[in-house]
């Protein structure tokens, strides 16, 4: 005599700060996941899913982190002889670092990334025009195009703790919307282009989270919102704000939002550090 036990693939809490996907321990090590704590009252385990260059990830929750992350990385090439490449564009390999995001669910309408580690060279003070990030970037290509970012949707210096969504078009016709991460870093042309030379390496994880609009997702933000801010307090800061050897990104045109709590009629803003 046996039961079967079913249930639903849902985002768990590995740690305060680190969630996965719930998965029986066979169904996540197939899935390239990694079994972390217990979910589903002890039936499955909450998997988690860590991606580096090459990496394809399509689970509601995963990160893209640096090859040698948690540690910072120097070398160009690291990507092209030590990680094992799912999926990639060869004209790019010596250079580019790529994760491929494949969004197959068709109720996803937004994709938002954290970034929880992100430190790279940042936008130039030495070269026209100043403020482009013309030597370490990463630049996202796929959802609806432009959507804020500065031209060619780039990022780079020291952007930890921001984050920023991806709106998705839910309505298209193919089968999976893909969107593509790619990072530029620790070449010898972003070294000469850089404002300190002396600044080799670069570090990054990024939480990936798929959004389900045919529910009432918590982290669903309002149409336009490049970032949304749900919490009661919190602090909003300018892209590359703690770098104060570069400045801030060149060309940014986006809408900040600040989720409406229940019980509340406004919202107090003050300044706390204010920038030239």
């Amino acid at each position: 005599l046996f039961n079967i036990v079913q249930f639903n693939n849902d985002v768990c809490n590995i740690t305060a700060t680190q969630q996965g996907v719930c998965y029986t321990a066979t169904e996540c090590v197939n899935k390239g996941g990694v079994p972390k704590t217990s979910c589903a009252a002890g039936f499955g385990t909450c998997c988690l899913f860590e991606n580096s260059c090459y990496g394809v990830v399509d689970q509601q929750v995963a990160y893209f982190q640096n090859p040698k992350y948690p540690a910072v990385d120097g070398d160009p090439n690291y990507c092209t002889y030590s990680i094992k490449t799912k999926k990639c564009e060869t004209e790019f390999r010596e250079l580019f670092e790529i994760c491929f995001l494949q969004v197959r669910n068709r109720d996803v309408c937004q994709v938002r990334l954290d970034l929880d580690k992100f430190e790279t060279i940042g936008p130039s003070m030495t070269t026209l025009p100043f403020g482009q990030c013309s030597s370490d970037r990463m630049a996202i290509f796929g959802g609806r195009n432009q959507f804020g970012l500065s031209e060619g949707n780039l990022l780079c210096g020291d952007l930890t703790g921001q984050h920023l969504y991806i709106p998705i078009d839910n309505n298209a016709q193919q089968e999976e919307e893909i969107i593509r991460l790619f990072a530029m870093v620790g070449t010898s042309d972003s070294l000469t282009a850089s404002a300190d030379t002396s600044i080799k390496n670069y570090t990054w994880s990024i939480k990936i989270t798929q959004i389900d609009c045919s529910i009432q997702h918590k982290l669903q933000a309002p149409s336009g919102c490049l970032q949304y801010h749900t919490s009661l307090v919190g602090s909003i800061e300018t892209f590359n704000f703690n770098d104060i050897a570069s400045p801030y990104p060149i060309s940014m045109d986006y809408a900040i939002c600040i989720q409406r709590q229940p019980g509340f009629c406004g919202v107090k803003l003050s300044t706390s550090t204010l920038g030239d």
